[in-house]
């Protein structure tokens, strides 16, 4: 077989995200079995006081038992009660914590409420005869087995079982603080109701302490305990379970009054006659209906700038004409020359004969400009602006228009008793039918069996039985590889028909389904 898969459970978990309560409740829970108990009593106090459920303060009641955390538990298991008060697992672990600190009183009551809620689920009984008996003896016992018709057997290991938890075995427990780990001095674990598997196919709930613990040994010696009167030897390794040998079924054949004779009455109805009568359901009255108002529309004219005057300045006109410049006036020289007969007469003369010459001017012709008209101003007229705009105008104001209303009158079917109804007997004889029941033959016992350890109890193993019960017809549900609810269901009614220990995955009945070898 495969060894316990629980630290590569724990670290395919913490690959995850964290997002639902079930996740961290599991997570916690795989933290208690690979041993980190400090961690698992930390992580179930955060979701308890983040989500306040039963669930975080029961597993956290647990751990710290585990832990020798025994008032720390208590405190956590009475409050997972008071969540969930109903809930058959979580009593009984508080009535095993309060046997633990010899509260014998609180213990009874609380066993007795578990196995009432469990339906007399065996574990629970011996838990509750121990109670009984460390509160008041045999006679209590008494009055208990004849109050709830519990068996012998379960009286004798009930009453075996309350022997850890007398005065005395305070030594015991002060040994078991001391050991090196810290933990309850306990070679054989604790089997546990409510394990992740048991309530929902793989939901994390926490887990109820079985009833049947061993004696404190040292780790790895082997333990010595009887069952059918003989003594076995569990050797290191192997996990031992006290179960339940139910009573074997046999079916047989009966005959059953399923009918007793009984007198049949014929009625006959009364008789009726139809009519049919006018109600009014709803009373006329007055009402007004008002006429909303109608509007036209008219297209109107309206100024957006008025009419103003501006000044247009007119340009001078000029014209090129051409016109001489004189550049150097006329004048008149004068130049020697023969005169006044000075010269004809050859006389030598003092005078000199001097003639004017004409020069005429100098001119130049230039291209000139003339103005013609000088610049001017006119003023000009700009029209005033209009925007056309349509307005709606009331064409017919709103009226109010009184209205009314008639009744409304149904027709309704009415009846008339004509004949009253009357009653006939008639005697009808008793009915009986063959029936196969069930009778169980032989009583029910306690007895010590090897199981399959948890660490050995594989998905695929899990689904295999599964599988095997489903083939033999005793409907585990989904073969998911998870031991839930119907899987136990369908495990116990095999080995019931079977005359096999029940309550646990035996290795008997394992061999039996060749689950192993």
């Amino acid at each position: 077989m495969g060894a316990s898969r629980n630290y590569a459970a724990l670290a395919q978990l913490e690959t995850l995200s964290f997002d639902s309560r079930e996740h961290w409740l599991r997570w916690a829970q795989l933290l208690a079995k690979v041993g980190q108990l400090d961690d698992s009593q930390n992580a179930y106090s955060k979701i308890a006081e983040a989500c306040n459920i039963p669930e975080a303060y029961h597993g956290l009641g647990v751990v710290a038992q585990k832990a020798g955390n025994l008032r720390e538990g208590l405190d956590a298991l009475k409050q997972a009660k008071q969540l969930a008060p109903a809930d058959a697992d979580i009593r009984n672990d508080l009535g095993v914590a309060l046997l633990r600190d010899q509260q014998f009183d609180e213990a009874a009551f609380e066993l007795r409420t578990a196995y009432e809620l469990a339906e007399g689920q065996q574990r629970i009984g011996t838990n509750m005869v121990a109670a009984y008996f460390l509160q008041g003896g045999e006679a209590s016992v008494g009055r208990l087995q004849e109050e709830l018709q519990l068996s012998d057997e379960l009286v004798k290991a009930g009453v075996n079982f309350s022997q850890r938890f007398e005065a005395n075995d305070t030594k015991v427990a002060a040994q078991q603080a001391q050991s090196a780990d810290a933990k309850p001095a306990s070679s054989v674990e604790v089997s546990q109701a409510a394990d992740s598997s048991s309530k929902g196919n793989g939901s994390a709930q926490v887990q109820s302490s079985e009833v049947q613990e061993s004696p404190v040994t040292q780790p790895g010696s082997p333990i010595t305990v009887a069952a059918d009167n003989s003594v076995i030897d569990i050797q290191p390794g192997q996990c031992w379970v006290n179960a339940q040998i139910q009573s074997r079924p046999v079916e047989e054949s009966i005959q059953v009054k399923v009918r007793d004779s009984e007198v049949k009455l014929k009625v006959t109805p009364a008789e009726f006659r139809r009519g049919i009568k006018r109600v009014v359901t709803k009373e006329g009255t007055k009402t007004y209906r008002v006429i909303p108002p109608t509007y036209k529309e008219i297209e109107e004219k309206v100024l957006v700038k008025p009419e103003s005057k501006s000044l247009v300045v007119e340009p001078a006109v000029y014209k090129t004409v051409e016109e001489q410049v004189v550049m150097e006036e006329a004048r008149t020289e004068l130049e020697p020359c023969s005169t006044s007969g000075a010269t004809a007469y050859g006389a030598k003369v003092a005078a000199m004969g001097f003639c004017t010459k004409a020069i005429p001017a100098k001119t130049k012709t230039v291209k000139v400009t003339k103005l013609v008209k000088p610049e001017t101003t006119r003023t000009e007229v700009v029209p005033a602006e209009y925007k056309t705009v349509v307005r709606r105008v009331v064409d017919k104001p709103a009226e109010v228009v009184p209205i009314e209303t008639q009744d409304e009158i149904d027709s309704l079917e009415i009846a008339e008793l004509v004949k009253p109804a009357k009653a006939e007997e008639t005697r009808v004889p008793a009915v009986a039918v063959a029936m196969n029941v069930l009778r169980y033959e032989g009583k029910p016992q306690i007895v010590a069996r090897e199981a399959v350890c948890d660490r050995d109890l594989t998905r695929d193993m899990v689904r295999e039985l599964q599988k095997k019960l489903d083939d033999l017809g005793y409907r585990p549900g989904e073969q998911d590889g998870l031991p839930g609810p119907d899987t136990m269901a369908a495990l116990t009614k095999y080995q019931t028909d079977k005359g096999l220990a029940s309550g646990a995955l035996t290795v008997e009945t394992a061999k039996q389904l060749e689950l192993i070898d």
